[in-house]
């Protein structure tokens, strides 16, 4: 049996970007810690005082008029499979548990990712598990999966298969983005593969071309032989696609990489890794031969918390509700700007910063600060038509620092409220959902000061209407209690559904289920600060004056 993951507390987000972006940063930057190399030395002492934000506490949080919204962009019909996850079934037992499996499938994700993140690019279709080989001079990224590769073999000693993964995903309700293995494998063994799938049934038609390696595996000898830059790395991308497309057949979509270095760059980082992004991304070039590129976003805490009140948690969740709004505006439209025409696959993306599994002490970012980043981050992707699919990283479940669920008596699972967040946006969003972006009318976005002069506005929302019915998915950032009227005045029928989900105390640093309440009336109600509210009536409307 696998107690927690199979090797540690660090493992589930060091499976891709999170560990790699710490461990090669401080390799090419320099040598030295990561946050002083990059940002100088980190606060001495996190400060978690600040003004306490209760729900429904008119006292501490009065209310600042009601809400009405407004329609921003174009409507446009979304994906059908636009909002999915990462749920790595290498890291921990996830087939067979039928506990888990419901879980997932409450949060319907419909997009899943196979084998996982960077353990892909060493990922042996044949045996299931992963090969890697370490020497003296590899990074401390590989000698960390090669000590571990073990302990996965000794929990799976049939390995991982995709035919393994396929009842998980078929339960759960989704669909495969798989991620042959272009690093260690070669092209003729990943066409028997793909041979293999497309006899069995299961041959997924999205195919993401390997794993950041503008990464290079942490600044490993052998992986930045294997991808020195961009152009070399598209040229191997392109040899695998050349042989993979006829296996997939009509319909197969394929994804590069681009690094997304504009959400990284920071005023006081512009050399080593930083640099190696971004001339990943000025390389980058449309190919009529792929369909789509990949990015990965993870905001970074350090440079935050340098800022004034950054190392209050006032202060950094203003600071990142800017950097994952504006921040992630910029970036998708940097990548978009230099390959027109295709799509962006956010395969990886979280609300918490590259080096989370390796902090000690406090975390700076509390439940409540993470559901309500979270929450923006989709309300950002949405806004972007050329962002046909986002993969949350990730929903696993222990260990307990990187699980999104939380463990009930009952021996079932339970979503924390950023988890239980996501499924709203799941339910409404897929299936090919029509989608209209709203913000509150007359208002003007908050610019806290953080770098490039990144925004958000604290109160926006998405409209979704889908089977004959109208979904309204609304986030209050902001201080203030508010209220809104789901009748519009009398103009609109009376909701079906209002449900609340409240983290207005951003020091509150417990570990808890989502706590979803109900609203009964029809009539005007409070919307808590920091709170995200899903309406639905049961036909469609148009939620706008």
């Amino acid at each position: 049996m696998i107690r927690g993951t199979l090797f540690g507390a660090g493992a589930a987000r060091c499976t891709a970007f999170t560990a790699a972006l710490v461990l090669a940063a401080s390799l090419l930057i320099g040598s030295g810690d990561l946050r002083a190399a990059m940002f100088g030395d980190p606060p001495n002492r996190w400060r978690p005082e600040g003004r306490r934000y209760v729900a429904g506490s008119a006292a501490e949080s009065p209310a600042a008029g009601a809400i009405r919204l407004e329609p921003a962009g174009v409507a446009r019909r979304l994906p059908p499979g636009i909002c999915g996850a990462s749920s790595e079934p290498l890291i921990e037992r996830l087939i067979g548990n039928q506990a888990k499996v419901a879980a997932l499938k409450e949060i319907a994700p419909a997009i899943l990712r196979f084998p996982g993140g960077s353990q892909s690019n060493f990922y042996d279709w044949k045996t299931g598990l992963l090969d890697f080989h370490e020497n003296p001079q590899s990074s401390q990224y590989i000698k960390f999966w090669a000590r571990n590769a073990p302990k996965i073999a000794a929990a799976f000693p049939k390995g991982i298969h995709l035919e393994d993964f396929m009842p998980l995903v078929r339960e759960v309700g989704a669909d495969v983005i798989l991620v042959p293995n272009l690093e260690t494998s070669t092209v003729e063994s990943q066409a028997a593969w793909f041979k293999h799938l497309a006899t069995d049934g299961i041959l997924p038609k999205n195919i993401e071309l390997g794993n950041e390696f503008w990464i290079a595996m942490g600044n490993d000898p052998d992986s930045l032989r294997r991808w020195p830059d961009e152009p070399a790395a598209m040229a191997a991308m392109h040899r695998y696609e050349q042989a993979l497309r006829p296996i997939v057949g009509p319909g197969a979509k394929f994804a590069v990489q681009a690094a997304g270095h504009a959400f990284w760059a920071v005023p006081q980082a512009r050399e080593g890794l930083l640099r190696r992004l971004s001339d990943w991304d000025r390389a980058l070039h449309p190919e009529s031969w792929f369909e789509a590129v990949t990015i990965h976003l993870y905001p970074l805490l350090e440079p935050l918390q340098r800022l004034p009140a950054g190392d209050t948690r006032e202060g950094l969740f203003r600071y990142l509700m800017a950097r994952c709004d504006g921040g992630v505006d910029r970036t998708i439209q940097s990548v978009s700007s230099r390959v027109p025409g295709k799509e962006i696959w956010i395969t990886e993306w979280s609300a918490h910063d590259a080096g989370s599994y390796a902090r000690r002490g406090p975390d700076p970012v509390t439940l409540p600060m993470f559901a309500q980043v979270a929450t923006r981050m989709l309300l950002a992707f949405l806004r972007h038509p050329d962002v046909t699919c986002e993969l949350f990283f990730t929903l696993n479940f222990t260990p307990e620092r990187q699980s999104h669920f939380v463990p009930a008596a009952d021996g079932s699972w339970r979503p924390e409220p950023a988890t239980q967040i996501l499924g709203w946006f799941n339910q409404a969003a897929n299936g090919g959902a029509r989608y209209q972006r709203v913000i509150e009318r007359g208002t003007s976005p908050v610019s806290p000061g953080v770098s490039f002069g990144d925004s958000y506005r604290e109160v926006e929302g998405a409209v979704f209407v889908s089977a004959g019915q109208t979904t309204l998915i609304l986030q209050n950032a902001g201080a203030a209690a508010r209220f809104f009227d789901p009748t519009g005045g009398g103009r609109l029928p009376a909701p079906k559904s209002v449900q609340i989900i409240a983290t207005s105390d951003l020091n509150d640093s417990e570990r808890r289920a989502a706590q979803v309440n109900t609203v009964s009336a029809p009539s005007p109600f409070t919307v808590p600060p920091y709170s995200v509210v899903r309406v639905i009536w049961p036909a469609e409307v148009k939620v706008t004056e």
